[in-house]
Protein backbone atom coordinates (compact mmCIF):
# COMPACT_ATOMS: atom_id res chain seq x y z
CA UNK A 1 0.00 0.00 0.00
CA UNK A 2 2.04 2.40 0.78
CA UNK A 3 4.79 1.68 -2.06
CA UNK A 4 1.12 2.42 -4.07
CA UNK A 5 0.94 5.68 -2.40
CA UNK A 6 4.60 7.07 -3.05
CA UNK A 7 3.84 5.69 -6.47
CA UNK A 8 0.76 8.08 -6.74
CA UNK A 9 2.95 10.84 -4.77
CA UNK A 10 5.53 10.82 -7.34
CA UNK A 11 3.00 10.95 -10.06
CA UNK A 12 1.18 13.79 -8.18
CA UNK A 13 4.30 15.59 -8.36
CA UNK A 14 5.59 15.13 -11.94
CA UNK A 15 1.78 15.72 -12.81
CA UNK A 16 1.80 18.98 -11.50
CA UNK A 17 5.02 19.77 -12.69
CA UNK A 18 4.43 19.21 -16.12
CA UNK A 19 1.13 21.56 -15.44
CA UNK A 20 3.51 24.47 -14.53
CA UNK A 21 5.78 23.69 -17.33
CA UNK A 22 2.84 23.89 -19.74
CA UNK A 23 1.67 27.06 -17.79
CA UNK A 24 4.85 28.72 -18.51
CA UNK A 25 4.60 27.61 -21.92
CA UNK A 26 1.34 29.13 -22.50
CA UNK A 27 2.88 32.31 -20.52
CA UNK A 28 5.66 32.35 -23.41
CA UNK A 29 2.91 31.60 -26.40
CA UNK A 30 0.56 34.64 -25.24
CA UNK A 31 3.31 36.78 -25.28
CA UNK A 32 4.50 35.80 -28.56
CA UNK A 33 1.19 36.47 -29.33
CA UNK A 34 0.97 39.69 -28.36
CA UNK A 35 4.20 40.42 -30.10
CA UNK A 36 3.06 39.36 -33.29
CA UNK A 37 -0.73 40.93 -32.95
CA UNK A 38 1.87 44.44 -32.14
CA UNK A 39 3.90 43.37 -35.41
CA UNK A 40 0.57 42.92 -37.43
CA UNK A 41 -1.31 46.56 -35.70
CA UNK A 42 2.18 48.11 -36.92
CA UNK A 43 1.95 46.68 -40.62
CA UNK A 44 -1.56 47.76 -41.10
CA UNK A 45 -0.59 51.21 -39.78
CA UNK A 46 2.12 51.17 -42.31
CA UNK A 47 0.10 50.21 -44.51
CA UNK A 48 -2.43 52.77 -44.55
CA UNK A 49 -0.22 55.30 -44.71
CA UNK A 50 1.76 53.88 -47.70
CA UNK A 51 -1.87 53.86 -49.07
CA UNK A 52 -2.31 57.24 -48.15
CA UNK A 53 1.07 58.60 -49.71
CA UNK A 54 0.10 56.32 -52.81
CA UNK A 55 -3.01 57.61 -53.23
CA UNK A 56 -1.80 61.50 -53.32
CA UNK A 57 1.13 60.92 -55.17
CA UNK A 58 -1.59 58.90 -58.21
CA UNK A 59 -4.03 62.10 -57.27
CA UNK A 60 -1.48 64.59 -58.20
CA UNK A 61 0.29 62.63 -61.03
CA UNK A 62 -3.21 62.06 -62.75
CA UNK A 63 -3.21 66.29 -62.44
CA UNK A 64 0.07 66.85 -63.63
CA UNK A 65 -0.89 65.10 -66.45
CA UNK A 66 -3.96 66.84 -67.01
CA UNK A 67 -2.13 70.00 -66.98
CA UNK A 68 0.39 68.39 -69.69
CA UNK A 69 -2.75 67.53 -71.91
CA UNK A 70 -4.02 70.99 -71.50
CA UNK A 71 -0.83 72.53 -72.58
CA UNK A 72 -0.51 70.19 -75.58
CA UNK A 73 -4.04 71.35 -76.42
CA UNK A 74 -3.00 75.14 -76.39
CA UNK A 75 0.22 74.26 -78.37
CA UNK A 76 -1.73 72.55 -80.83
CA UNK A 77 -4.10 75.74 -81.00
CA UNK A 78 -1.03 78.12 -80.88
CA UNK A 79 0.39 76.49 -84.10
CA UNK A 80 -2.78 76.58 -85.96
CA UNK A 81 -3.20 79.92 -85.16
CA UNK A 82 0.24 80.45 -85.95
CA UNK A 83 0.01 78.70 -89.12
CA UNK A 84 -3.13 80.97 -90.01
CA UNK A 85 -1.63 84.26 -89.46
CA UNK A 86 1.21 83.40 -91.65
CA UNK A 87 -1.01 82.41 -94.41
CA UNK A 88 -2.80 85.73 -93.87
CA UNK A 89 0.37 87.27 -93.83
CA UNK A 90 1.68 86.09 -96.67
CA UNK A 91 -1.66 86.66 -98.83
CA UNK A 92 -1.39 90.63 -97.78
CA UNK A 93 2.27 90.91 -99.10
CA UNK A 94 1.21 89.63 -101.92
CA UNK A 95 -1.82 91.82 -102.13
CA UNK A 96 0.47 94.76 -101.10
CA UNK A 97 3.01 93.75 -103.65
CA UNK A 98 0.53 93.53 -106.83
CA UNK A 99 -0.74 97.25 -105.35
CA UNK A 100 2.63 98.56 -105.52
CA UNK A 101 2.68 97.30 -109.28
CA UNK A 102 -0.32 98.97 -110.12
CA UNK A 103 0.48 101.74 -108.88
CA UNK A 104 3.97 102.13 -111.10
CA UNK A 105 2.00 100.86 -114.03
CA UNK A 106 0.13 103.95 -113.37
Amino acid sequence: LQTKHDALLKSNKELQEALSNSRGEISISTEALKAFEKQVSDLQCRLSELDKSYRTKVSALEKSDAALNASRMEISDLRKLLRQSQSALESLSFHQGEATSRLHEQ
